[in-house]
C-alpha cells in the first residue's frame, strides 16, 4: 500500500520522539552533515575549469621562457585545488566522529531514564525492559547508520582530490611538445 508523505512524516516524528532529545540532535547533526556532503558533491560533479585555454597558454610560455616561474605558477595551481578540494572535509570528519558519540550519549540516557521509571513503578517485567532497552539503542544505532555513510562520502571525496591532484600534476609536468594545447 503507498503511503502519502504525511503519514511516513509523521512516522518519523514519532520515531525521533521515542529516540529522546538526543537522537533528535542527531537528527539536526545529520542534516548538517549532508549538507556538506552535498556542497562537496555538486562541487566534485559540477565544477568547471574556467579559463583552462588561458592556464595552458600562461604555463606552455611560462614553461618555455621561465622555468623558476612556471614552477611557482605549477605549486601555486596545485595549492588552490587543494584547498578548494578540502573546503568542508574537516567539518564533514569532525560531525562524522560525533554522530556515533551522539548515539552513544542516547543510549546511556535512555538506559538512565528507563532504570528509573522501572525503579519508580516497581515493575519487573521482561517486556517492558526489553521495550525500553530498544528504545534506548535506537540513538546509537542512529549514529552508526550516519556515521557510516558520511565516512564513504569522505572516502570518496579524498579518492577524488588525489585523483584531480595526479591528474592536474601530470599535465603540468609534460614537455611542451607533448602538451595537449601545444
Amino acid at each position: 500500500m503507498i503511503e502519502l508523505p504525511h503519514q511516513w512524516l509523521g512516522e518519523v516524528r514519532a520515531l525521533l520522539h521515542s529516540g529522546g532529545l538526543v537522537l533528535q540532535i542527531l537528527f539536526w547533526v545529520c542534516a548538517a552533515l549532508w549538507l556538506l556532503i552535498l556542497e562537496r558533491c555538486w562541487y566534485f560533479f559540477t565544477r568547471h575549469e574556467t579559463h583552462q585555454a588561458e592556464k595552458d597558454a600562461i604555463w606552455t610560455e611560462t614553461a618555455d621562457h621561465h622555468p623558476q616561474a612556471a614552477l611557482w605558477i605549477r605549486t601555486m595551481w596545485l595549492s588552490q585545488l587543494y584547498l578548494r578540494a578540502h573546503r568542508g572535509i574537516d567539518m564533514i570528519r569532525c560531525l562524522i566522529v560525533v554522530c556515533p558519540l551522539l548515539g552513544l550519549l542516547g543510549t546511556i540516557t535512555g538506559m538512565m531514564e528507563l532504570f528509573h521509571v522501572l525503579s519508580v513503578t516497581g515493575s519487573d517485567s521482561a517486556r517492558a525492559l526489553s521495550s525500553g532497552i530498544a528504545h534506548a539503542t535506537l540513538p546509537t544505532l542512529g549514529g552508526l547508520v550516519v556515521a557510516l555513510s558520511g565516512y564513504y562520502f569522505v572516502t570518496f571525496f579524498n579518492y577524488r582530490i588525489r585523483r584531480e591532484r595526479l591528474r592536474l600534476h601530470k599535465h603540468l609536468m609534460l614537455p611542451r611538445h607533448l602538451h595537449p594545447a601545444a
